[in-house]
């Protein structure tokens, strides 16, 4: 009786941390990378590329902010989607603590 209890008490606590582990997309995302066709380069190749697109914001409630060459733009965000407040729609994925997003085929990488 004692180790069913022991093991639902461990399940419980297992639930509880990957629960509070994940939050989804919803979080601030630094720019590691981007590539193309052509090739890719990293933010230790190319530390100017974190000017050019910094940090991204996705808050909880589905708005957000993205840093587009130096420029700080207003988003919202779905489960498979980022649109700008011009209507452009990029989707995105999410690989563990990475998204990568992709604008028309190139594809920016980001961690939390």
């Amino acid at each position: 009786m004692k180790k069913a209890i022991l093991a639902l008490l461990i399940l419980s606590m297992l639930l509880a941390l990957a629960a509070c582990g994940s939050s989804g997309p919803a979080g601030t995302w630094h720019i590691q990378s981007v590539r193309n066709d052509s090739g890719s380069v990293t933010v230790e190749e190319a530390p100017e590329l974190r000017d050019l697109m910094g940090d991204l914001v996705l808050n909880k409630d589905g708005s957000g902010t993205m840093i587009i060459m130096g420029e700080i733009y207003r988003i919202t965000w779905d489960d498979s989607s980022i649109t700008g407040d011009d209507g452009t729609r990029l989707s995105y994925s999410l690989k563990g603590d990475r998204l990568e997003l992709d604008a028309f085929g190139v594809i920016y990488s980001y961690t939390r």
